[in-house]
């Protein structure tokens, strides 16, 4: 008779505490996610909106530093609230990072070569997110000094018009009214 089918290969479990959140709650449960939207909300409120990008790139950041580097189980335990996942991806961690894994194959000029690459890309990633700061910081300054602007433009015309309105009075009515 024929053989039976071969059991299925084991899908990989995904690294990361979220990484597989988005397919298995259907929705996106990273709490950089959360944070973003009441950044975005409490900036929004308070008029500081020049803020929002670079505090978008900064959780960003975040995120992609959680799936591209595999962030330890103790310090995503130390995060504060709305950054710490939830308990269950963490115990759910734990029992991933138990299980040993295979030996790195690289040699250790190739492991060198990575750990460089991945230090110059956070330089990198760094000075953009320092010029970008830089940037909206004077675009801030800018604004101010054009609303400076404003104001004493509108306080001159006011003057200006005052002073057309006690010239149409005429001396005599301004004095005996009381009004200059």
């Amino acid at each position: 008779a024929r053989e039976p089918d071969p059991a299925p290969a084991p899908v990989p479990e995904k690294k990361g505490a979220f990484s597989d959140s988005f397919h298995t709650q259907g929705a996106v449960s990273h709490p950089g996610y959360a944070v973003c939207f009441y950044t975005t909300f409490v900036f929004f409120s308070m008029g500081w909106l020049h803020l929002l990008p670079i505090t978008m790139l900064g959780m960003g950041w975040f995120i992609w530093l959680e799936r591209r580097y595999e962030l330890s189980v103790d310090f995503l335990r130390s995060l504060p609230w709305p950054l710490r996942p939830p308990q269950d991806k963490l115990a759910l961690l734990e029992e991933q990072r138990k299980v040993e894994e295979p030996p790195d194959e690289r040699t250790a000029e190739q492991q060198k070569k990575v750990a460089k690459q991945r230090k110059l890309h956070g330089r990198v990633y760094l000075g953009i997110l320092i010029m970008v700061s830089f940037i909206l910081w004077l675009q801030a300054e800018k604004a101010a000094e054009m609303a400076r602007d404003t104001v004493q433009f509108a306080r001159g015309q006011m003057a200006k018009l005052q002073n057309k309105q006690a010239v149409a009075r005429g001396p005599a009515r301004g004095s005996f009214s009381g009004v200059n």
